[in-house]
């Protein structure tokens, strides 16, 4: 199965298909039709409009906005966090996530990437609207990418779209005393739908863990 000349109806009030529509167009070959809505219902990263949920439970609930409005079985919405780095404390970062509910097969797919390339500032109160914000366009756009690069692949057993990461094999070995690390070794992959499950490697910064990482020989 694949999406090819399907319509796909985005959620949005601050022009985000500038950056999504060409890449569902050219790599999924579907067309996107924006629903305009007062998104800013659902709550705003200013904190002004408090969210009642989740960041994950807001975005599939603006998708679901312009599922219903459309009447189509395919929607996307995307929803974006700022604040300080969840490791370090000290870098502002730019949370982007993106869902792409598929009605007609009854499944969504949420993608995430968490970025440093952000003017985000909460002295200097930049304007942090996608449409006023070229630096948090393009971060919409790298998870963007990573949604449609996921859809393109289908499972090996069913042949659904959306096969991808789903799960991480940790472990990856000190490389002096051999004992297991939290570095991560591999990637399960796995259907949205069925049970079909596949570990793969993962591209590595090491194939063994630095000792630095190691909780034996670096307690």
């Amino acid at each position: 199965m694949t999406y090819f000349g399907q319509k796909v109806v985005l959620t949005t009030k601050h022009n985000k298909e500038q950056v999504i529509a060409p890449l569902f167009a050219e790599v999924l070959g579907m067309e996107v039709v924006v629903h305009e809505a007062d998104t800013d219902q659902l709550g705003t990263f200013s904190g002004i409009i408090p969210r009642l949920g989740t960041m994950e439970e807001t975005v599939v609930a603006k998708a679901k906005i312009g599922l219903e409005a459309a009447g189509c079985e395919f929607g996307i919405a995307s929803e974006g966090a700022f604040g300080p780095h969840p490791i370090s404390g000290f870098l502002p970062v730019d949370t982007e996530m993106i869902a792409f509910i598929d009605r007609k097969n009854d499944f969504k797919i949420i993608e995430t990437i968490l970025s440093t390339n952000t003017n985000y500032n909460p002295n200097l109160k930049n304007d942090m609207r996608a449409h006023m914000n070229p630096m948090r366009m393009r971060v919409i756009h790298q998870v963007c990418q990573k949604l449609v690069q996921r859809l393109a692949r289908m499972c090996p057993a069913c042949d659904l779209p959306g096969f991808g990461c789903v799960d991480l094999v940790r472990g990856l070995p000190c490389e002096t005393c051999g004992l297991k690390t939290d570095l991560v070794k591999a990637e399960v992959h796995g259907c949205v739908k069925c049970d079909f499950r596949q570990e793969q490697a993962k591209l590595l910064q090491y194939t063994v863990a630095p000792m630095q990482y190691c909780n034996f020989c670096n307690p």
